[in-house]
Formats: C-alpha cells, structure tokens, sequence
C-alpha cells in the first residue's frame, strides 16, 4: 500500500501542502522538520525547564506494555529499607525517558527527594573504577544538596574536612586552593575541582584512586554523614538517588568489576538508589553473585515488533502488533511522510529499540531530502538498513557468528563473554512475551546466511 503522497523529484522547502495538522503541534509536516524530532542522542525531559529540545519533548511519550515502572514505583514506596535497585534494558530502549518521566511522578516527589544525574557527565566511563563512582557519588550528593539550599552544620563540615585534610596531603600537584574562611565554600570548591580531576585528568585521578583506595572506610563515613545529614532536611521524605548511564560502560568486564567484584560498596549508602547497569550482566555467569548483593531488579523490554510463540517461532500477523511503534512515529511525524510498507520496514529493522527506530528514520528523513524527495519510501529506508548491516559486519568475527548460529538453532551458548558482548552491543535483543525470549536484531540476521 502506497502512500497518499508520491515522491516529487524536486526538494521539500516547507509543510507539505495540503496535510492537515495534528493536535500536536510538535509533530513534523516535512521531512526537513521531521529530522528535528528524530534526535537519538536525546532522552524525553518531564520537567518545567526553559530551554528543552524539540526532540526531548515530553508530548513525544508513548505508553509501551510490560513496562516495570508501575511495579517498580509500588516497590519504593512501600519499602522501608534502604534498597539499591538495578535497572537495565538494551542501550537505547528507553530507559532514560522511562527515568525521567518516573522522576517527575507526584507520587515520587511526595515520597522522596529525587537526585537524578548521569554518570556520563561526572566520570570518564571508559576506565571506571569503583572509587571513581564513590568518590563521584559524594561530590554530586555536597553540590547537588548544597544548590538546593541545604545549610550544613559545623560539626558535619567539620567531619568532611577532615577527610579532605587526608586526601589532599596525599594526592601530588593537586591544585592549591584560594583562602576561604568559609568552610561550605571550601569544600564545595574541592569537590568542583574533584569531579573536574575524575572527568578530565587521568593521571591525577590514578593518584587520587591509590589514595583512596588506602582507607576507603573513611570515605564511607562522609557519605554517610551526608546521607544522615540530608534526610534530617527533608521533614517526612526520603532520599533517592537515580545514577544513570551506567550501562554505557563500553567494556563489560569493567562493568562486572564495578557492580559484581565492588557491588559490596555499590550498596553502602543508606539510601535507595536506582542504578542503570549493562543489560549483559544478566547474562553473566557471575549474575547470581549480584542478585545476592542488590535488592531488586528491573528489565524495561524492547518492544515487540512480532509476537512469538512459546516454542520460539514466529507468529504470522502484522508487524507492531501493540501499535506502540506507529504511535512512537506519529507523534513525531505526519504518517503521510512515510510510505506505509516502509514505515513497516523501519519498524521491523529496529528490533523494537526506540533509539535504531530514531536512527532509521532520521537517517531515511536525511537521504531522502538529499535525494529531492519529500516522502520516504522503502527503497530510503532499504538503503539506511544497509548501511546500518555494514557498520555491525565490519566488527564481526567468526565466534560472533558462531554464537548467533547457536542462538538461531536454539542450541546452548558455551562462549558466555561473546554473548555478552552481543547483548551489549544490541545484536541480541531480549523481549517479553509472558515468558522471556531473545532474538538476533533483524539488521543482522542477514549476515548469518
């Protein structure tokens, strides 16, 4: 079926004529404004800000059944312990959003003081180290609550500079500070100047790691004079803090050595504490060892583009049997953009992950206009997927495939670290059909023939 709107061999300049408008006033009537609301770097802002981006807009959000964040929103606010809860799904899924938007519920923010912020911006993830993340964690907790107007007392600036004190005499070329008679100022300008050092300067950091490292008790005890001290500010609430971005980690035996060999200090804090972890962790044979440490966890599955049978075949049937990936695209995009049979395609190439969904279509929008034209059609969007094959086959090596042959035969996996690495890297897709299943991501299965 074609769309209502063939392709002009002549660039868009504008709306398209003759296109009624959508109740959202956001969504996109050329392909040039389309690619505006196609950011796959961007996760949906729930929150009154001044500045958001178009693509960030909480107008975009769609409801996805098998969503965790209901049992997940019931679990914190009837527990009474201090929970440290793993949350992961495949890069790109939504969890971020899905964070975000859980964040800003009336519900939440009755209940706790919510401090969300992403590890990506505080720590050089690449190399992280548990010190890193303690170390990162209390200097987010001191600014963050001191631009709240949080007033510490004496005694509790008094504990922290004391520690400071140690730190500093040990750590070499640590920059000398300005006098400040003002204790807060002082150690708000140290904990700048530490996050700015965990970021950015490496070979300072590996000096800080080994200083830490050597009596992180007494690390432990300034977190937790914070935390104590934090919740004796907030009346009837509660705190909980939200560290996102974890499961970007790009080697995942740095992220194993992170929440599986440290995840004893993960879990020190006495606070709930939601953390995002790589989706291949659950894979791991040392997955066990973690589920003993942390309180809980939550999977946010892909979205199913095709249903699946209990003994792991395809269903026939149409493709987004739960409309949640065409409402994903209407919202942001007039329909009559896209060729239905692509708008299909895209779909299904996507594995159900909200970002590739961004990408393809943001990507078809791009050649597309390049081309002159001013609606998708399957070719474009053929072409984009073919480009996203080529970018995976480059990388690929024969035990890849040796597993993904496993997998597609449904026959056991021995090779445990090349199938955690296709998870991490969305090769394998997890989805939730009342029972769990996996898949080979659909731009991929190709290549195995």
């Amino acid at each position: 079926m074609k769309s209502p709107i063939k392709q002009k061999n002549k660039q868009q300049t504008g709306d398209t004529v003759g296109i009624n408008k959508s109740p959202n006033p956001l969504q996109a009537t050329s392909l040039r404004t389309a690619v505006g609301n196609l950011n796959e770097q961007t996760s949906l802002i729930f929150e009154d800000r001044k500045e958001i981006p178009v693509s960030a807009s909480a107008s975009f959000y769609v409801e996805r059944k098998d969503n965790p964040m209901d049992e997940l929103k019931t679990y914190l606010l009837t527990s009474q312990g201090d929970d440290k809860i793993l949350f992961s799904g495949h890069m790109g899924s939504g969890k971020s959003t899905e964070l975000n938007r859980f964040a800003s519920l009336k519900e939440i923010r009755d209940k706790f003081l919510v401090i969300k912020y992403s590890i990506s911006e505080i720590l050089n993830i690449i190399d992280i180290d548990y010190i890193d993340f303690l170390l990162s964690f209390v200097a987010y907790l001191y600014i963050k609550a001191s631009d709240e107007g949080i007033s510490f007392t004496p005694q509790v600036l008094k504990s922290i500079e004391g520690w400071m004190d140690y730190f500093k005499s040990g750590v070499k070329d640590f920059d000398p500070e300005p006098e400040e008679i003002n204790p807060a100022k002082k150690i708000y300008r140290f904990f700048k100047r530490v996050s700015v050092i965990l970021l950015r300067e490496l070979t300072l950091r590996d000096n800080i790691r080994e200083i830490v490292r050597r009596n992180i008790t007494s690390l432990m005890k300034v977190i937790d004079t914070l935390i104590q001290f934090i919740a004796t500010r907030l009346d009837e609430k509660e705190l909980l803090i939200i560290i996102d971005d974890l499961e970007k980690i790009p080697d995942i035996t740095r992220a194993e050595k992170l929440f599986i060999d440290a995840g004893s200090y993960m879990t020190l804090p006495r606070c709930k504490i939601i953390y995002t972890i790589p989706i291949a962790l659950f894979y791991s044979i040392k997955f066990k060892r973690l589920s003993n440490v942390f309180s809980n966890s939550y999977i946010l599955p892909n979205i199913k583009v095709r249903e699946r049978m209990t003994s792991g075949s395809l269903l026939p049937g149409p493709i987004d049997p739960t409309g949640c990936m065409k409402k994903f695209l209407e919202k942001r995009v007039d329909l009559r953009l896209i060729n239905t049979d692509a708008a299909e395609m895209a779909i299904e190439n996507s594995g159900g992950v909200a970002r590739e969904f961004v990408r393809i279509l943001k990507n078809s929008c791009v050649k597309a206009i390049s081309k002159g034209f001013d609606t998708i059609e399957t070719d474009t969007v053929q072409a984009v997927v073919t480009q996203l094959r080529n970018e995976y086959e480059r990388g690929f090596e024969k035990r890849h495939f040796d597993v993904l042959k496993a997998v597609q035969a449904g026959s056991p996996v021995e090779d445990y670290e090349t199938q955690m690495e296709l998870f991490h890297s969305k090769v394998l897709l997890e989805y939730v059909n009342g029972h769990r299943w996996v898949d080979i991501n659909p731009v991929v299965k190709p290549m195995i023939k």
